[in-house]
């Protein structure tokens, strides 16, 4: 069995940009988060059905200095959030959560350019457990390729994925030119998620490598990887 999270969010936000390619951000989240099985049955009394009022307090910093927000050759992207659920204004859960990402791509010449990235998950609940709404996930196409979608880390009850409180995401890939409009790829990516931030460890990370082919076409950039 799977779960499913049905949420609503009402979101207040400030942005301050204090220089060239330098954005702070501060929010107020609202959100009501109903999570239920997909085979929910009404009449069962042991099903999964729950309705969670999240209250929660934002905080990002975002430094932008790539040449190209969706097909990047050169420069480097980090973002840092931390949020923070709060009793006092209307959550019925209280947690601490940051969420770190640095993208850098480097040119090597002829067309070559390396790319990579690295992505960090981290997350206390005080009194509970994170519930999965709010939990890290990792493997598929996003994250570790060469893994099913959000199949890393714990499992839960019916042995669905059950996602974690901390998360370690590498990838590392070279692009080529292949011929006109097609380039290929070769990666490697490594992550996995955890129970907890104590429990996590480069040891503990799955790898795959794979190859890959981008087709940069009018309407976007089309992908195709393998792993």
């Amino acid at each position: 069995r799977s779960t499913i999270s049905d949420r609503h969010r009402l979101t207040f936000e400030q942005q301050i940009r204090p220089a060239e390619g330098v954005t702070f951000s501060y929010s107020y989240n609202f959100d009501r988060d109903h999570t239920f099985q997909d085979d929910f049955d009404p009449n069962d009394p042991f099903a999964f059905n729950v309705t969670v009022d999240i209250a929660r307090l934002d905080a990002s910093l975002v430094f932008e200095h790539r040449d190209d927000l969706f097909d990047a050759t050169r420069g480097w992207f980090h973002a840092s959030t931390i949020e923070w659920g709060v009793a006092t204004l209307g959550s019925d859960l209280r947690f601490l959560k940051y969420v770190g990402q640095h993208y850098y791509f480097h040119p090597l010449g002829r067309g070559l350019v390396l790319a990579s990235a690295a992505r960090v998950g981290l997350g206390k609940g005080f009194g509970q457990e994170l519930i999965p709404s709010e939990r890290f996930f990792a493997g598929g196409g996003n994250t570790v390729r060469g893994y099913s979608q959000d199949s890393l880390g714990p499992l839960g009850f019916f042995g669905d994925p059950g996602g974690g409180s901390a998360s370690l995401v590498f990838n590392q890939e070279l692009r080529l030119p292949v011929w006109n409009l097609f380039r290929g790829v070769g990666f490697v990516d490594a992550g996995n998620v955890f129970s907890s931030v104590r429990d996590l460890s480069f040891r503990a990370l799955k790898v795959a490598v794979g190859l890959g082919l981008r087709a940069e076409t009018p309407v976007g950039l089309f992908r195709l990887d393998y792993g």
